[in-house]
């Protein structure tokens, strides 16, 4: 059956979705990917979803929607998981602003009460075919030498990672150097992105464009696949160097994957270490060093703009802060060019 889809989530945004999208109830397993529409049933947590330019759409109960199945580890939100299958009348939940939907796990979950949606039916193409996120990843442009990259992590969720990397870009970018922005891992949505473009960077891309709508669960070979595939991506458009976020916090498991594969790490430049305040700081700078054998190049994030927790910890450490001036840029670059010879 044919129904009017009122609204098409970001994460959507590679597939045929369309508003009027034909819908199908599959009988099959429900898999990372699926495009799924769903009538809103109740607003809970996200009372508002990305769209797919870019936009956030208050919901509404009756609102019909396509979202995309995909699993999600948020510390400060939800944990959910992908359902098993749907059934029409079925419920699941809305897991993020960018359209990423599922099940979401209560014990494990910082907040209560996600928006809930009644399953309609599989997005289908005109054969048939369920649609999905995978069905059209990016491909690099033309292959080039590999940028290098800045790896920018933290010690959490919200402790200023995406600031920081458009400080990063914007500081680059002044200096005449081509930039990327990619994001390696975390849960769909486009509002990091988009802050990197305005930043300045030349072109962006992240682990939806290799099909992947959110990164929790992946193996080591599956984000060495992303990795190859962003950088590709970049590499294929002239890009010098590739500011890269990693989600979440370096405890996260995915990030510890990051950290010790050599064959993503072996690109890496330079490490930003974003956080919050001194202790946590010190603790992330300790853990790097016993766990991975990594020293950060800088420390960024919230607390730069904190006069006395940077004091605090520069009585500890010595490892410079990431502050936008004429040194640190000088500090980058020496650091790119001494470590990368993929830079032009």
């Amino acid at each position: 059956m044919y129904v009017r889809v009122d609204i098409i989530c970001s994460a959507a945004r590679r597939t045929r979705a369309s508003d009027y999208q034909e819908v199908r109830e599959s009988g099959d397993p429900c898999a990372v990917g699926d495009v799924v529409v769903g009538r809103v049933a109740g607003v809970g947590r996200h009372g508002v979803i990305e769209t797919v330019d870019g936009r956030e759409r208050p919901l509404g109960v009756g609102d019909v929607c396509a979202v995309v199945l995909g699993r999600r580890y948020s510390t400060a939100e939800f944990h959910g998981a992908i359902p098993g299958r749907l059934s029409a009348g079925d419920r699941f939940d809305l897991l993020n602003i960018g359209g990423i939907a599922g099940r979401v796990i209560p014990e494990t979950s910082a907040v209560s009460d996600p928006t809930v949606l009644t399953y309609l039916g599989h997005a289908t193409d005109e054969a048939g075919k369920k649609l999905s996120t995978f069905d059209n990843p990016i491909a690099p442009d033309k292959p080039g030498a590999t940028p290098a990259v800045i790896l920018v992590i933290g010690s959490s969720m919200d402790s200023g990672k995406t600031t920081s990397a458009a400080r990063i870009i914007h500081m680059l970018t002044g200096g005449g150097v081509r930039v990327g922005g990619a994001k390696l891992t975390g849960t769909s949505r486009m509002k990091d992105l988009f802050r990197m473009e305005a930043a300045g960077a030349f072109d962006t891309a992240d682990f939806l464009d290799a099909g992947w709508p959110s990164t929790c669960g992946l193996s080591s070979e599956d984000l060495q696949a992303v990795h190859r595939a962003l950088v590709g991506r970049l590499s294929g458009r002239g890009i010098d160097v590739i500011v890269m976020e990693a989600a979440d916090g370096i405890f996260e498991r995915e990030t510890e994957y990051i950290l010790d594969c050599r064959k993503i790490m072996k690109d890496v430049a330079i490490i930003v270490a974003c956080t919050t305040d001194s202790a946590s700081a010190y603790g992330m700078i300790t853990a790097l060093a016993h766990d991975h054998g990594i020293v950060p190049d800088f420390i960024a994030g919230i607390i730069t703009s904190m006069p006395l927790f940077m004091e605090e910890l520069s009585q500890r450490v010595t490892i410079p802060f990431f502050i936008d001036s004429d040194s640190v840029r000088e500090r980058c670059i020496r650091l790119i060019t001494g470590r990368s010879a993929g830079v032009r």
